[in-house]
């Protein structure tokens, strides 16, 4: 067992340290093509790559090294069960262990395909809880308020727009994955949570952002994402609520999103213990506890 655990490690670590190095890659060639040659862009490049690059690298990373270790299973079905089932509890861990152990019954590779798929998406479709779908409700009419109060105020004060919430709300995100995440020690748990209050807010911002960016055409004729006046100005209120939409949803999900994923990670994290690696007591032979095994709803999982 600890030979297993160990190799599941070592593919985690390989998959995590893969996927961060192609991600910040990325984001350097996109930082790059950002600064062209012109120096004074460079520092804002540079700037994107540390404060936006970094986070999505780690993310990516702890996203990766989840999937490696929970993706296990000797053909593509079985490791596609083991993943969408793994980090669930209580009922719903007992009902995927029990799909896992009928899927090892079946021999046929086409019974296989389609059992493993209709159980997988059965555990995507359930299983969420009331707690994130509340959190979620609470985000989304928190952050409706927060934007109209922060739009009414910008708009009889400065007018730098609305762009500020998207930079302020990271904290919250991390937090409510990572505490979600530590209650019951499950990556998938955390990310559930983290990522449905994130597309909740969003979706409250935007629910505002839209007839208030409206007002803002009318009365101050700027956009209300930055409060900048384009040169040719403003078409209509169209092209006003089509910028608002726009720049909320790429603005907040650019700041926002790798957060919920290192807060479910950190949340999810557990040191190793060195008893955990040492070998299981071996029970004398005929004793009642002498052919006992682990049962899959006991195994450790990548996404827990």
């Amino acid at each position: 067992m600890s030979g297993g655990r160990d190799e599941g490690r070592v593919v985690g670590a390989g998959a995590a340290v893969v996927t961060a190095a192609v991600t910040l890659a990325l984001w350097v060639w996109l930082g790059w093509a950002m600064a062209g040659d012109d120096p004074s862009t460079v520092a804002g490049a540079a700037s994107a790559v540390v404060f936006v690059g970094l986070p999505f690298a780690a993310a990516a990373a702890a996203v990766a090294w989840h999937v490696a270790r929970a993706a296990h299973g000797p053909d593509v079905p079985a490791r596609l069960l083991a993943l969408t089932t793994a980090g669930r509890h209580g009922r719903r861990e007992e009902w995927g262990a029990a799909m896992r152990a009928e899927l090892a019954s079946i021999p046929d590779a086409r019974e296989r395909r389609g059992f493993a798929l209709g159980c997988a998406l059965t555990a995507l479709r359930t299983g969420w809880g009331r707690a994130p779908w509340l959190v979620a409700t609470v985000c989304f009419v928190g952050f409706a308020a927060i934007t109209f109060a922060e739009s009414r105020i910008m708009l009889a004060g400065d007018q730098v727009g609305i762009l500020a919430g998207a930079l302020m709300s990271v904290p919250l995100f991390f937090a409510i994955a990572l505490v979600a995440a530590r209650a019951v020690r499950s990556f998938r748990a955390g990310l559930e949570s983290g990522v449905l209050a994130l597309l909740a807010a969003v979706a409250g911002v935007l629910v505002v952002a839209a007839p208030e960016a409206i007002t803002w055409y009318h009365e101050a004729g700027v956009w209300i994402i930055d409060g900048d006046f384009p040169k040719g100005g403003i078409a209509g209120p169209g092209e006003a609520v089509r910028d608002a939409l726009g720049g909320v949803t790429f603005f907040y999900l650019l700041f926002n999103a790798p957060w919920p994923v290192i807060g479910a990670a950190l949340g999810a994290w557990r040191r190793r213990r060195p008893e955990a690696d040492a070998p299981p007591a071996v029970a004398p032979a005929g004793s009642p506890g002498s052919a006992r095994s682990p049962l899959p709803s006991q195994r450790g999982t990548g996404l827990s």
